[in-house]
């Protein structure tokens, strides 16, 4: 899953290198910073529940 988000934010950041107007630049900017949010929103906490030890 983060492979994936990860070539994504690679090939918007190729995009966001190759703009020729300052649109297609903020658009891949804004691209980019939702699959960042993206990526923190699937964080995964673990614990650790009723050990017995």
């Amino acid at each position: 899953m983060y492979e994936k988000i990860l070539l994504k934010i690679e090939k918007i950041n190729r995009l966001i290198d190759g703009a020729k107007t300052e649109g297609e630049r903020l658009a891949a900017v804004n691209a980019k910073e939702r699959l960042k949010e993206k990526k923190a929103d699937k964080e995964i906490e673990y614990t650790l529940m009723n050990l017995k030890i």
